[in-house]
């Protein structure tokens, strides 16, 4: 899904590390030093979504498939 907005926080620390707007292929990664993190995904007509937590060995480049639901609209 382009243009969802993707934040990774440090779990340990519960602090914002970055945030990124995926591509028009729904891509993104991010670069991360070792440590424990966790991904949210916000995008109009989409649930929010927060990941599990992670556990980065070393230095490593981070991308993941996130399934997203889309929201239920009333109809009219």
């Amino acid at each position: 899904i382009e243009l969802a907005i993707i934040r990774i926080f440090n779990a340990k620390l519960g602090k914002l590390v970055t945030t990124k707007v995926t591509d028009a292929k729904g891509k993104f990664v991010f670069l991360v030093q070792k440590g424990q993190y966790y991904l949210t995904v916000m995008k109009s007509g989409y649930k929010p979504y927060q990941g599990r937590q992670l556990e980065i060995a070393s230095n490593t480049l981070v991308n993941s498939d996130i399934p997203l639901e889309r929201e239920k609209t009333a109809e009219t």
